[in-house]
């Protein structure tokens, strides 16, 4: 009886690995055909002081509404990329 238990507990956690597994190859597919079509934008503070971390979010805000504006109308990366290089 003990054998049996262990047997369908080995069979289980395998079978939990295989479904982990699976779902790790989707996510990063997933990931990765987003990476190809978006553009990233970081604003890094000088700390993690609360004043730097409140300045850090107000310039993402403004920044980031500039941006909006400006690639509103842009259909792909390459245009967005042509739109922020000439805005720098």
């Amino acid at each position: 009886m003990k054998k049996k238990i262990c047997y369908i507990v080995y069979m289980l956690m395998i079978l939990l690995f295989t479904l982990a597994g699976a779902e790790y190859e989707r996510q990063q597919a997933l990931q990765q055909s987003i990476a190809e079509k978006v553009i990233r934008f970081h604003v890094i503070a000088n700390s993690d002081s609360k004043e730097d971390q409140t300045l850090k979010l107000a310039v993402r805000d403004q920044v980031g509404g500039q941006m909006a504006e400006l690639l509103g109308n842009a259909g792909n990366k390459e245009q967005c990329e042509k739109i922020l290089l000439e805005n720098m």
